[in-house]
C-alpha cells in the first residue's frame, strides 16, 4: 500500500499532510533499515522535522528516534526528542505529550540513565492507557521495557514486553506484536503461551477468511487457492495477512496447527 501511495504523491500539492505521509512510509523501516529510514524522514520533512504537520509530528520524531539510537547518533537522538517535548507542550496535545516523553526516554536509555528513562516510559504507560489509546500504550511498553532491561530490571522488562505483544496481537498491530518478541528474544526469553492465547483474542474468520484458512491448512499454494475461489493471488495474500493477524499466527505450518472451525 505504501508503494502505491508513494507512486500517486507526485500529482499531489507538497502540503504538510502529504509530507508527514511520505515520513509515515519512511518510518515503516525504522527497525529493518534505520539508515534508510533516518535519510528518508529527514530528507522529506527536515532535520527535526519541522516540516511535516505539526498535529502528528511527535509520533513522527518519535520514529526517528528509534531509528537514529540504532545507528549510536545519540546526538542527533536527543535534539529530536527534545524538540518533541517541546512542541507536545507549545500545543498542549496528551498523546502527543505521551510520544514525545517515550522518545526522551528511549535517549536517556541509550545514555546509561536507565533509571529516568524507566520513570518516564512508565508515565507515559499509565498517560496512554488512561487515554485509551492502545497503539501508544503498546510503544510506551516497548520502550518501558527497554529501559527496565537497562535498568537490571529483567522480571518488569518481561511483563512489559509480554504485555505490549498481546496488545498489539489483539489488534492485528504485528509489527509491534513481533517488536516485542524481539526484545523478549534480547533478554533471553520469548513470548508465553498466555500472551499467544491474549494476542488471539476474540477475533473470529469471516466465511471468506475460514475457506481461504482451510485450503491453505490442506497444503495448497496461494495460486492454487485463488484459483479454486476465483480471486486474485493478491487478495489471498491480503486475506491471509488478516487470517495470521487474527490467529496470531505467522506461518502456514502454525495456520495449519492453530485452533479455529473451518467453514
Amino acid at each position: 500500500a505504501a508503494a502505491e501511495a508513494l507512486d500517486l504523491i507526485p500529482r499531489l500539492e507538497p502540503d504538510r499532510g502529504v509530507l508527514a505521509g511520505m515520513c509515515n512510509f519512511a518510518a515503516l523501516h525504522v527497525e529493518s533499515d534505520p539508515e534508510r529510514c533516518a535519510r528518508e524522514m529527514t530528507a522529506v520533512g527536515g532535520p527535526l522535522l519541522e516540516q511535516a504537520d505539526t498535529t502528528w509530528v511527535t509520533w513522527l520524531l518519535r520514529q526517528l528516534v528509534l531509528a537514529l539510537v540504532s545507528l549510536s547518533r545519540i546526538d542527533e537522538a536527543e535534539r529530536c526528542a527534545l524538540r518533541s517535548v517541546e512542541h507536545a507542550a507549545a500545543f498542549g496535545l496528551p498523546v502527543g505529550a505521551c510520544r514525545s516523553a517515550t522518545a526522551h526516554a528511549e535517549v536517556l536509555t541509550a545514555r546509561g540513565e536507565a533509571d529516568r528513562a524507566v520513570a518516564l516510559a512508565l508515565a507515559a504507560v499509565a498517560a496512554a492507557d488512561h487515554m485509551e489509546a492502545v497503539r501508544d500504550a503498546v510503544e510506551s511498553r516497548l520502550t518501558a521495557g527497554r529501559a527496565l532491561a537497562a535498568a537490571d530490571r529483567r522480571d518488569e522488562a518481561m511483563a512489559m514486553f509480554q504485555r505490549a505483544a498481546a496488545d498489539a496481537g489483539r489488534a492485528g498491530a504485528m509489527l509491534f506484536h513481533d517488536s516485542a518478541a524481539r526484545e523478549l528474544r534480547r533478554i533471553g526469553s520469548r513470548l508465553s503461551a498466555e500472551t499467544r492465547r491474549a494476542a488471539r483474542g476474540s477475533a473470529e474468520l469471516t466465511d471468506r477468511e475460514r475457506d481461504i484458512a482451510g485450503l491453505v491448512s490442506a497444503g495448497r499454494s496461494n495460486k492454487e487457492v485463488a484459483a479454486s475461489l476465483f480471486l486474485s493471488e493478491k487478495t489471498i495474500e491480503h486475506h491471509l495477512s488478516r487470517i495470521y493477524a487474527k490467529l496470531g499466527v505467522r506461518s502456514r505450518v502454525e495456520l495449519a496447527n492453530a485452533e479455529w472451525e473451518a467453514a
